[in-house]
């Protein structure tokens, strides 16, 4: 079993699951393990390989988890591994190393669980080196498994459990664990101490041999293996290397091409068919180069390179027309993908276009502007209007600025309108409701509404613009219909609510109704600290701008509407002598209410005992 399972196996037993629990339980088994292991004089050595990269410029190279090496092997080409040859230290110290591959390596020194390896070349090039060699493992982990056979496993796991079982104060349940454990490791030690009288050599196997001297034969009538001494064959006058009198020659030798051969020859077969070895010329693409190696002669003509090499080279203006791949018509050759990289086929769209003659050019430019391919002649496509002068014209613009239609007009009547305005100099044309200690002061600046710092203040100020008999949509009605004025916000308190505008909606300590019939704008303070000013209309239900703008104390504001019809009210405002807004148009929860004569200016608290102060300097109202 591997420590992964024993440790899992003594959590199943215990019914433990959590990850305390998986630390406990493995630092018991190995401490265990630790204890077997040396009361029975086990190695626990283990066979370990350890990869390590060479750092470019230095001569030597650490392997960390192993105590002794046995060989080095550059791995750096897998399909190349190179076994380097061990020597001493002293020779590495005593030859000039070199800069290319390691060949040789030798011992430097060793730590508790590193070995540093000396090699003959300071190398220009990371190559990765695999040391095989032996560590301890003296704890185990993952799918490490004991030294000593697994029928024997179960000793960690049960003594182990006993462990758990004595914290949960269960001792006779524990002793028996106990005693199994120690049972199973009495018959481990008997196991151990009978190994050394059995035949346990890895691999070991009886096989009949044979010896012959020089001069005589033998069958030795074994499998086939490698021979590295020298081998004497009888000869027979029929054949070199005959084995029997019988043989025509030694199969798998192919001895026939083994004599002497001309120069530049190889040993091989061409002829179709199993036979012979034949001696293999090369022609003038192949040519040996004097030590005994093969390879391809120099290129030459439009891709040359050196014999030998794979570096080729395409000679310059050898990559004619013809030699390029084909692409379709109307294409170019270029790259649209983004970063550097291979050449694309670049097709056309329908804006550019070939003229037949080997030219890119400008598509026909069609539409308002107009002009042939390939000119930049353009022409402006001409209008249903006749060119010439027009007195009080009416004209059409469409989208792209062009004029579309145009007459001449007549004078036309002015619509006869009612424009009311007033500047509160004095309170006697006015309602004013208060609550609490708040107050509505009329004078010369024009009317001051504050809340006083009670809990319960507000104050609304109405001001009557249609008579009794007005029955034609109220304040709401005969459009369009407009209203403005200039406020100052000189105190906000925590909770400010305001109004000014057409309508009177419901104002009290507690707050103001925003559902009863108005169109107008309000001002109030959010929970978060912010103050805010908004449109807002409602017919019963309130429909409400996002934010326009932020407000502070001191802030000063010019405010417009016109109501333009049932469905559509546009807004405008202006903070402390600004800019004016663009509109902010709004078509839901428009009133109709015929009944509605006023137009208000309101201020609560909201039932916070804080001040609220506005000034309305002036107001107007147009229909």
């Amino acid at each position: 079993m591997t420590f992964t399972q024993l440790q899992t196996k003594v959590k199943n037993y215990c019914n433990l699951t959590s990850t305390d629990a998986d630390t406990r339980i493995g630092l018991a088994i190995n401490a265990t393990y630790r204890r077997i292991t040396s009361s029975l004089g086990l190695d626990a050595s283990r066979f370990v390989s350890r990869t390590v990269a060479m750092t470019v410029g230095v001569q030597t190279v650490t392997f960390t988890e192993i105590e002794k090496i046995d060989r080095i092997r550059d791995v750096t080409d897998s399909a190349a591994i190179r076994l380097l040859t061990e020597t001493s230290i002293h020779e590495i110290q005593a030859t000039q190393p070199g800069t290319g591959e390691p060949v040789r390596w030798a011992l430097q020194n060793t730590d508790a669980d590193s070995v540093v390896a000396k090699f003959d070349t300071i190398p220009q090039t990371a190559y990765n080196l695999t040391a095989d060699g032996w560590t301890t493992l003296s704890d185990l982990s993952g799918s490490d498994e004991p030294v000593f056979p697994e029928s024997f496993h179960d000793i960690l796991a049960w003594y182990v459990i006993a462990e758990e079982l004595l914290k949960k104060e269960k001792d006779k349940l524990a002793d028996k664990y106990t005693a199994k454990a120690e049972k199973l490791l009495a018959e481990l030690r008997f196991y151990l101490a009978d190994s050394p009288t059995k035949d346990t050599r890895q691999g070991g196997a009886s096989a009949s041999s044979a010896t012959g001297a020089s001069g005589g034969s033998s069958n030795v009538g074994l499998s086939a293996y490698t021979q590295t001494g020298l081998i004497t064959f009888d000869r027979d006058p029929s054949a070199p290397f005959a084995v029997t009198d019988t043989s025509a020659y030694v199969a798998n030798l192919y001895a026939e091409g083994v004599g002497n051969l001309a120069t530049d020859k190889l040993v091989g077969r061409d002829t179709a068919g199993t036979g012979e070895s034949e001696a293999i010329g090369v022609d003038t693409t192949l040519e040996f180069t004097g030590s005994q190696v093969l390879r391809r002669a120099a290129l030459t003509g439009d891709v040359t390179a050196s014999a030998g090499s794979n570096a080729t080279t395409i000679a310059n203006d050898a990559v004619t027309f013809a030699k390029i791949q084909n692409i379709a018509t109307d294409s170019l050759l270029g790259r649209d993908a983004a970063s550097t990289g291979d050449v694309e086929n670049i097709l056309l769209n329908a804006t550019l276009s070939m003229d037949g003659a080997g030219n890119l050019q400008r598509a026909a430019l069609t539409g308002d502007v107009t002009a042939s391919a390939g000119s930049n002649a353009t022409t402006l496509a001409n209008t249903a209007v006749t060119p010439g002068s027009y007195t009080l014209a009416s004209i059409t613009v469409d989208a792209k600025g062009r004029i579309t239609s145009a007459s001449s007009g007549a004078a036309s009547s002015i619509d006869p309108v009612v424009f009311l305005s007033t500047s509160f100099e004095t309170a006697g044309r006015f309602v004013s409701t208060v609550t609490g200690s708040a107050v509505a002061t009329f004078n010369t600046t024009g009317v001051l509404i504050d809340t006083a710092t009670t809990v319960n203040g507000s104050s609304h100020v109405a001001w009557r613009v249609l008579g009794s008999g007005n029955t034609n949509g109220g304040v709401f009605g005969a459009y369009p219909c407009e209203f403005g004025c200039h406020v100052e916000l000189d105190t906000i308190g925590t909770d400010m609510q305001t109004f000014w505008g057409l309508g009177s909606p419901t104002v009290a300590a507690a707050g103001i109704t925003y559902t009863v019939d108005h169109i107008g704008f309000k001002v109030v303070r959010a929970a978060s600290g912010t103050t805010s000013l908004f449109a807002t209309q409602a017919d019963g239900t309130e429909t409400a701008s996002s934010a326009l703008t932020t407000i502070a104390a001191g802030d000063s504001l010019d405010l417009a509407l016109r109501v333009n019809s049932s469905s559509s009210v546009d807004y405008w405002w202006r903070k402390n002598g600004g800019a004016w807004s663009s509109i902010t148009n709004l078509t839901t929860n428009i009133p109709t209410t015929a009944g509605v004569r006023t137009c208000s200016f309101a201020v609560s608290n909201a039932n916070v005992a804080v001040r609220d102060e506005t000034m309305c300097a002036g107001a107007y109202f147009r229909r």
